[in-house]
């Protein structure tokens, strides 16, 4: 029953708007984590673990100024700067290629904490506020559900796909090589970028009384505990 009272939240516009961006979220969101080593490797980086670690450091920082941000700026504003900065992390990649820049790639990186933090975090607060007491745990799994399940399955899918059609296999004494065409890989996940970040900015009217520092704080350590990265 509490289950079912979870679910009926998505009647509630506003946080139906929100489990469907934070979805879709997932689709650029993914490609990150499953072909971020592939680019960099086929950019020729060597040390590549340590170099996406980078992106763990900064998150680390950036997850001490989530309280503050989110009891200064509000919800929706938060979670908008996450979205900006999934944005940025596209078009440093884009423009990274397409200007020969390899330092833009650590601004991708670098982004990684903002883009969790932010968003997730943010998003994680909000389905507290909306949700009653007695449901908050099971709205919660709710939305972990769809995002981190069904949106993580569909991000892993369709960057596949894309990746596929802008690859090409060749044999070379004997060994199969790819090469990669990541400039328009890059275009098309930052046009979607720019989808979700203007969507959100637009359509999401929810208006919530900022979260108390003590509260997010709370999220903050919850939801780096159940991070999957």
């Amino acid at each position: 029953a509490l289950g079912l009272r979870a679910l009926s939240l998505m009647k509630d516009a506003n946080f139906a708007f929100y489990i469907v961006i934070a979805t879709l979220v997932m689709i650029p969101f993914t490609i990150y984590w499953s072909y971020c080593s592939v680019f960099l490797q086929d950019k020729g980086f060597e040390f590549i673990t340590i170099t996406m670690n980078w992106g763990q450091f900064a998150e680390m920082f950036f997850m001490l100024l989530i309280p503050i941000a989110l009891a200064k700026i509000g919800l929706k504003w938060a979670m908008l700067a996450g979205l900006a900065a999934l944005l940025v992390r596209y078009v440093a990649f884009w423009c990274g290629g397409v200007f020969d820049m390899q330092w833009l790639y650590f601004i991708a990186i670098l982004v990684h904490g903002i883009i969790f933090g932010f968003f997730f975090v943010g998003g994680q607060i909000y389905v507290d506020k909306k949700a009653p007491k007695e449901i908050r745990a099971q709205a919660q799994g709710f939305m972990f559900l769809i995002t981190f399940g069904i949106g993580l399955l569909a991000g892993n899918f369709l960057n596949g796909a894309l990746i596929t059609k802008y690859s090409t296999e060749t044999i070379v004494d004997g060994v199969k090589e790819i090469s990669y065409n990541w400039d328009p890989i890059w275009m098309i996940t930052t046009i979607f970028s720019t989808v979700l970040l203007v969507a959100f900015f637009v359509f999401f009217r929810d208006k919530l009384d900022q979260p108390g520092t003590e509260a997010v704080s709370e999220a903050v350590k919850e939801i780096s505990e159940e991070e999957i990265v």
